[in-house]
């Protein structure tokens, strides 16, 4: 990972606790986290991608005094938000051709992989995705769900590899565990 951009996705999942440890070793990066991140760590980017009402006032209000370098949305009532930067989703959930257009975004159903994309805008060759398990979100964890965001995050890391770009998951009971590689810190 020698002078090159390593970026950080860190997502909400129990497991997200490893990053603690894992910071301590790994060479400077971009954190880009999702939603309230900032009750576990700091990030320099914050994907936000539902509405207000969809957090619990508590979470809410993370959200709100979170103070990232940017936080990303398309949701109008997270615009006012002193760190809001706007951005556009592309035409239809998973749509890679505009993957490589700097002002939008490809999508999926889970806000995780916004943050990927973000990581890959930004200049990332290595991007490190914690967090992101599945294995008992709310609203995720279904069986169709999860077919749904293993296909759109496997072909979103195809169109990474053909450009460079390695994404790994660091943690070997994620669900994208095997669609994803899994990446072992060298300590």
């Amino acid at each position: 990972m020698k002078d090159q951009i390593l970026a950080v996705v860190l997502g909400l999942s129990p497991n997200i606790m490893q990053y603690s440890e894992d910071m301590k070793v790994l060479p400077p990066h971009i954190k880009i986290g999702v939603n309230d991140i900032f009750k576990h760590t700091p990030v320099d980017y914050l994907i936000v991608v539902d509405r207000k009402n969809r957090f619990t006032s508590k979470r809410k209000k993370i959200i709100e005094e979170s103070r990232p370098k940017e936080l990303l949305t398309f949701i109008s009532e997270w615009k006012t938000h002193p760190c809001a930067k706007e951005i556009i989703l592309a035409t239809g959930r998973s749509n890679l051709g505009e993957l490589d257009n700097p002002n939008v975004y490809p999508y999926s159903i889970m806000s995780p992989f916004i943050a990927m994309v973000h990581a890959y805008k930004l200049g990332a060759k290595t991007i490190l995705v914690y967090g992101v398990d599945l294995n008992d979100h709310h609203a995720l964890s279904d069986e169709n769900c999860l077919n749904i965001i293993k296909r759109d995050v496997n072909n979103l890391n195809k169109e990474f590899n053909k450009r460079g770009v390695k994404m790994y998951i660091m943690n070997k009971e994620s669900v994208l565990y095997g669609i994803l590689p899994f990446y072992i810190l060298p300590r």
